[in-house]
Formats: structure tokens, sequence, C-alpha cells
């Protein structure tokens, strides 16, 4: 029976960024586990106040502790810091689909390269020239990505936005990560949520539920 994983996801949610060493044990034990990518929409533009950075850097202090993922001094003193910073999650989500779109199998390395560019290097990762170069550091050529980007920028990403809120709803997925196990037109949304900084638990438990079903 044809399975695949899929992904519900923000580029700019901290527990996603939290849940990035699963999907990599993912790839790892089950690379022949098609992982599909939806995006959400959580931030649109915001700016970083002082009291949202409060806010921010309380959730990551526990994302730390729960995971391991390092968060490093260019995000938090330094972009959380920066009044003219931008929390924006729809050019990230349109740069993903641009590399799904013309290397299906890097989507999620730039994802990857997107989360540790902005939570590690603090960095202005919806930023098209960042975008860019995060972009070639995943294989692309400079060329074929603007020209990509450019039209997924025009086209938009409401349609994708949709089909998450969509899948969100089908599966009764109440935020991001959301992690749903598809068999055939079986759905199950899988509980990851103890798996945080035990990443080959969370593949062994995978890795399981697909030898079930298989047996079954």
């Amino acid at each position: 029976m044809h399975a695949q994983l899929h992904y519900l996801y923000d580029p700019l949610c901290g527990w996603c960024y939290a849940a990035a060493p699963l999907l990599d044990a993912v790839a790892r034990r089950l690379p022949e586990l098609p992982i599909r990518l939806h995006g959400g929409g959580l931030f649109s533009g915001q700016r970083i106040t002082p009291g949202l950075a409060t806010h921010i850097r309380e959730h990551d202090a526990r994302i730390a502790r729960l995971s391991g993922q390092p968060f490093g001094e260019p995000y938090l003193q330094g972009l959380l810091n920066d009044p003219a910073a931008r929390l924006d999650s729809p050019p990230l989500i349109a740069a993903i689909l641009t590399v799904a779109r013309l290397e299906p199998g890097s989507a999620v390395a730039m994802l990857r390269a997107i989360q540790q560019a902005h939570y590690q290097h603090g960095r202005r990762v919806s930023e098209p020239d960042t975008l860019l170069t995060l972009a070639q550091s995943v294989g692309l050529s400079a060329p074929a990505f603007e020209r990509a980007y450019a039209a997924q920028l025009a086209a938009g990403v409401e349609p994708h936005l949709a089909q998450t809120a969509q899948l969100m709803a089908r599966t009764g997925a109440a935020g991001y990560p959301t992690l749903v196990l598809q068999q055939g037109d079986r759905l199950l949304r899988l509980d990851h949520s103890r798996c945080y900084g035990h990443p080959e638990d969370f593949a062994d438990r995978l890795q399981a539920q697909l030898q079930t079903e298989s047996a079954s």
C-alpha cells in the first residue's frame, strides 16, 4: 500500500524547528517514504515588538530544553532586537514550493536551511537575496530558482495555504507542527510530542506503524 508522510508546518514556527530532527530521522531511516510539506501562514509581515520578542524568547527557551535545538546569539540578541525585522511566512513558503517544484527531494532541506538561518544565524530569511543563497546551498542554480520563485510569487501561496487548512480540518489538527501518515486513503495523525529530543524514537514508532499496516 502506497504510503506518504504529510508535514503541516510553518517556517517560522518554533515547535516546527524543534521537530526538524524528527524529519531528519525519518528521511535517514525511511528514505523510501515520501515527505510532503504543507505550509501554514502564522505570520504576515509582523514586526517584532519588545513584547513579542519576550514572548518568543520564553517559548524558545522551553523548545531548546525539550528538543536540544540550538538558538544562536545572532537570533536571540540580534534579530529579535531589530525593530526593522519582520516575521513573514508567505515568502518562505513560496520559496519552499519553488524548490519542491524544481527539485522535489530538496524541499525538506530548504525548510531546514531557512530554519537554521533564522534561529541560529539571525538572518532576515524572508528577503529574496537570502532565499536565493539558501536555495543555492541546497543545490539549485540561481537563475532557475529566481525565475521559478518570481512565478510562484506572482501566483501567490493562498491556494496552497487553503489546501493546508483543509488538510488540518480533515485530520483534526490543532496547529503546527502536525505529522500525518497516509496509507492509501487512510490518514493517521501521529503523536510526536513525546519525541522532541528523541528523533530516533519517532522514526521507530513510524516504522512500526508502517510494518503493522503492511502486515494487516
